[in-house]
């Protein structure tokens, strides 16, 4: 059983670190003002891994640690303990139960009348369809306000930005 605490972390990426990886990251990066102990990020996720079980004060410590890998190892122990509470029987929700579509006019007369009508078609065959509604009708008056009929055309104020002039 592996001690779950602060100290015994940080000694664990000691013991991965390395010169020639210290160098690596001083190299890519330059200008941050970062700790770098050497760490190769494979070696800080195995360790983040098998130190999952870490108590929060302990992860607290961590993310105050000076060293980049010691505060990406205890973002990545945060990430899989997340991924083991989000994988758990107890604590997955139920799935919420789907929700009746109705159509516009329908929401219209719920919302005057008050009531909601609960009608639930049991097969294709139970489904009506209003025939009454046309398709093809293209009359876009009514999204239109009597203000705007009339005016002019964008391309009358801004001209043709479509690149297709004739020369």
């Amino acid at each position: 059983m592996t001690d779950l605490t602060a100290d015994a972390f940080v000694a664990r990426l000691r013991g991965e670190a390395s010169e020639l990886e210290r160098r690596k990251y001083r190299r890519y990066f330059p200008e941050r003002h970062d700790e770098f102990m050497g760490v190769r990020m494979g070696a800080v996720f195995a360790a983040a891994r098998d130190f999952a079980g870490m108590d929060l004060n302990q992860i607290e410590r961590l993310l105050e640690n000076d060293a980049h890998e010691v505060r990406a190892g205890a973002v990545r122990i945060m990430a899989e303990q997340a991924k083991a509470r989000a994988t758990t029987d107890e604590t997955t929700p139920e799935p919420a139960e789907a929700e009746e579509l109705v159509s516009l006019e329908e929401a219209d007369a719920e919302e005057k009348s008050g009531k909601v009508k609960a009608v639930v078609p049991e097969s294709e065959d139970d489904i009506e369809v209003d025939e009454t509604l046309d398709d093809d009708d293209d009359d876009d008056s009514t999204f239109i306000a009597d203000e705007e009929e009339g005016d002019e055309d964008v391309t009358d104020i801004i001209g043709d930005v479509g690149g297709d002039e004739e020369t």
